[in-house]
């Protein structure tokens, strides 16, 4: 398990600048957790884990919506696919967000 430090130098290792400044300040509401849902981060880390075991294990998929029904397969698959792709618009409109950043001159 790693030491907060060492959490610390993990999350800001690769951003030396943007820790100075924001290192302490607190997330906004999008990465607030409120006490019956859970933020976008938090969010956004189930389905990657989920969509990553689905990829891993499309053959038990398949033996199991063999036996199963593939109707209900589908249905978690494209619910799947359609959260995955809601959190991709989401990070694409944080990049653009992030991009108009370099447009901060003196």
């Amino acid at each position: 398990m790693l030491t907060e430090e060492a959490y610390r130098e993990r999350k800001w290792g690769p951003f030396p600048f943007l820790r100075t400044v924001l290192e302490g300040k607190r997330v906004s509401s999008l990465g607030v957790t409120i006490s019956t849902s859970d933020s976008f981060f938090e969010s956004l880390s189930r389905l990657v884990e989920i969509a990553t075991l689905a990829c891993d294990n499309a053959d038990e998929l398949r033996g199991a919506a063999h036996s199963a029904g593939w109707d209900a397969m589908h249905r978690d698959i494209e619910v799947l696919r359609s959260q995955l792709q809601g959190a991709s618009a989401m990070l694409d409109d944080f990049a653009s967000r992030v991009k108009a950043l370099h447009g901060l001159e003196r």
